[in-house]
């Protein structure tokens, strides 16, 4: 063994020599992204100065229909950061000055992560321990017929499984990218007329719904009760919903999902169909009064076999 130590030792400096002087004959000369020009529709998306803190550290190829960023940051307060390995943009055409949404997009977000800090080292283990999810959005709107169709909204991981949606709803314009700052009228007028999510649930409750929930009631109290209290209301609002809207197998369905939460048995699917569509105005109505609309308006089917 004492002969054998300095050997390998002999060989692992040659090896990190080596690399080194072929490093310094081949310098790795990175373009800054500062002298990337610009251009296609993410040209127009990253110029809204809300957006364009994304590119701060980032990597990004422009390509004639969309873009792709590399090693994208967000720095979303005190402690808390969030990350993607990628992040990959297709749209429609864009004016470099635009300032409403393209008709088209598809955007997908590959090993989104977080840690509860800023610190190189939180991050490095965020990284290395692949509890990432990936995001993907597709839509599409019709300026003939003011439809606006979500046709894909992806949600899935490791520690998730996956939640996929759908959505139909009629907008009377693009939203703004600006769209909390601005005065917009599409978000007033829009009218949803169908929305739909099917669940395969390997911890999507468990590790991203329940703590969002736990957070709302707050660190210092016991949130166990609090939260079954919701679930007997929730369950409570199934059992009062009529026959015109969901059929007596989709009531126990849903009845039996809410029991099982966070932890459900068995895929799940909702759909939801509004008709006629129901303005999203009306949410701003008493809750009886909202509850009259969907009464009224509402057709629910849902499947979940549960055990």
């Amino acid at each position: 063994m004492s002969v054998l130590r300095p050997i390998l030792s002999a060989c692992l400096l040659s090896v990190l020599w080596t690399g080194t002087v072929l490093a310094q004959q081949n310098p790795a000369e990175p373009q800054k992204q500062e002298q990337v020009k610009a251009e296609g529709p993410c040209a127009a998306i990253f110029a809204e100065a809300d957006l364009s803190s994304l590119l701060d550290g980032a990597e990004i190829t422009y390509r004639a229909d969309g873009c792709t960023l590399s090693n994208v940051t967000i720095d979303a307060g005190t402690y808390q950061s969030w990350s993607a390995e990628t992040v990959e943009i297709r749209s429609a055409p864009l004016e470099k000055d635009a300032e409403y949404w393209p008709e088209w997009a598809e955007i997908s977000v590959k090993s989104v992560g977080y840690w509860p800090s800023s610190l190189p080292a939180m991050r490095y283990l965020s990284k290395i321990q692949k509890n990432g999810f990936d995001l993907k959005l597709a839509y599409q709107w019709d300026k003939d017929s003011k439809i606006f169709r979500v046709n894909e909204a992806r949600f899935s991981g490791r520690y998730i499984g996956e939640v996929l949606s759908s959505a139909t709803v009629e907008l009377s314009e693009l939203p703004r990218f600006d769209i909390l700052g601005a005065q917009s009228s599409s978000l007033e007028t829009m009218k949803i007329r169908e929305i739909s999510t099917e669940l395969d649930d390997q911890g999507f409750f468990a590790n991203y719904v329940m703590t969002t929930i736990v957070g709302m009631i707050g660190y210092n109290d016991d949130p166990e009760p609090e939260i079954e209290k919701y679930r007997s209301m929730a369950l409570a609002f199934v059992a009062g919903l009529s026959a015109n809207m969901i059929d007596a197998d989709g009531k126990k369905a849903l009845s039996r999902l809410i029991v099982d939460l966070p932890h459900p048995q068995s895929k799940a699917a909702i759909k939801l169909v509004f008709d006629p569509a129901f303005s999203v105005s009306q949410s701003d109505s008493s809750p009886l009064a909202v509850l009259a609309a969907f009464q009224k308006n509402l057709k629910i089917s849902a499947v979940y076999a549960g055990k």
